[in-house]
């Protein structure tokens, strides 16, 4: 995932949009329950971008289910640096 992120980086995307497709819907099963930490690694690697090349990154977390688990999710980006929340 760090390789994917650099990726579009280092080709020069102003934003990415993390757990956004509907086949990244498996990450929050509880037993794979991998959202919060692909937010945290995009998060360490978007800082590592903006620190090295000053430049800032627009970042966006797909957020799903229930209003519970919307504001849950929602608070979980907001945690990790993401400017904005696309509702599926």
């Amino acid at each position: 995932q760090r390789a994917l992120f650099r990726y579009y980086l280092d080709a020069g995307a102003g934003g990415i949009a993390v757990a956004v497709h509907t086949t990244q819907f498996a990450i929050r099963l509880p037993k794979i329950d991998i959202y919060n930490p692909l937010l945290e690694i995009a998060n360490e690697e978007f800082n590592r971008y903006t620190a090295t090349s000053k430049k800032q990154i627009i970042r966006v977390a797909g957020v799903i289910g229930n209003t519970s688990q919307a504001i849950k999710e929602s608070n979980l980006a907001l945690n990790n640096g993401f400017h904005a929340v696309l509702l599926s």
